[in-house]
């Protein structure tokens, strides 16, 4: 018997840059982002220069990069913010904001709760030190944060949970995701950031089509490769040892249909090339046998 599930992929790759008036703060080559800011980060408002994705988005999703450089690491910072713009404007220092940060040398976790709050720092490392891979959560109204000391290029990127804090998002209402940067001397610093990936998953439906054991299936998780449309899929019963997925555009057409072999768990599937948009995915289980794992 076949079995049915879905996953929901959603995905932005289109960027834009907003500023704090610096000459030429953003540039992107072969897509590497250098950012350049010199405002301090505390205080009831922040001076940091930020690049933003283009929409503010609902539902639970993350950001990610690979932070390549940072001119001075002792005196400067930079890392991922997720903001809540609310009814202030983007400029305005003072907005709510979760970071993840490479600061001092060290990494930080600091969030500033409400409009014109000082940020608190909830997590701090100093034993990672950029260069490295950042990732920033939103879960619910929970943040995650994740690192990962691994080389630019690693497949899969194995990242490590620094922590997170419950509640970090309640009452945010209007939230953009963004790369910042900035010193506290006064000295404009430049961080040089590559592999950027922003995602959502949605989750797969709680009850579905049983196998021939009497099985039913969901999805366990699903990671995306930096930079890529490979994801690892893993599932929560049983073994399938081969499956048809389907990739359907907004519109609901197929744009790309392709047979996997399942031999490992988790699965690494390259959905193939997509352009820039919303996407449905679906798995077929054309053969599954086993038992629950």
């Amino acid at each position: 018997m076949k079995n049915l599930f879905k996953i929901f992929l959603f995905y932005i790759l289109a960027l834009s840059g907003e500023l704090y008036a610096q000459a030429t703060p953003v540039t992107v080559t072969n897509g590497v982002i250098a950012l350049k800011g010199k405002g301090k980060l505390g205080g009831n408002k922040d001076g940091y220069q930020y690049y933003q994705y283009n929409t503010p988005v609902t539902g639970n999703f993350y950001l990610q990069a690979y932070f390549r450089s940072l001119t001075n690491s002792s005196q400067a910072y930079t890392g991922i913010a997720f903001r809540n713009i609310d009814t202030h404007q983007r400029t305005d220092g003072g907005v709510a904001s979760v970071m993840l940060v490479y600061q001092n040398d060290s990494l930080k976790c600091l969030i500033k709760s409400a409009y014109n709050q000082k940020a608190t720092a909830f997590l701090v490392s100093g034993n990672i030190k950029i260069p490295g891979h950042l990732k920033l959560v939103k879960e619910g109204n929970d943040a995650k944060f994740y690192y990962s000391n691994q080389a630019e290029n690693a497949v899969p990127i194995n990242f490590v949970l620094l922590g997170s804090v419950q509640n970090a998002f309640l009452g945010w209402t209007n939230i953009t995701q963004n790369f910042i940067t900035g010193g506290n001397s006064g000295v404009v610093q430049t961080a040089l950031a590559s592999k950027r990936v922003y995602g959502s998953l949605g989750n797969a439906p709680p009850t579905l089509l049983s196998c021939n054991n009497g099985e039913n299936f969901t999805i366990a998780s699903v990671v995306n490769t930096a930079g890529s449309t490979s994801y690892a899929v893993d599932f929560n019963a049983a073994n399938f040892s081969n499956a048809q997925v389907l990739i359907k555009n907004s519109a609901g057409t197929v744009v790309n249909d392709l047979t996997q072999a399942i031999t490992a768990r988790p699965q690494n599937i390259n959905f193939g090339s997509l352009a820039t948009g919303s996407y449905t995915v679906q798995f077929v289980g054309l053969s599954c046998s086993g038992t629950s794992n």
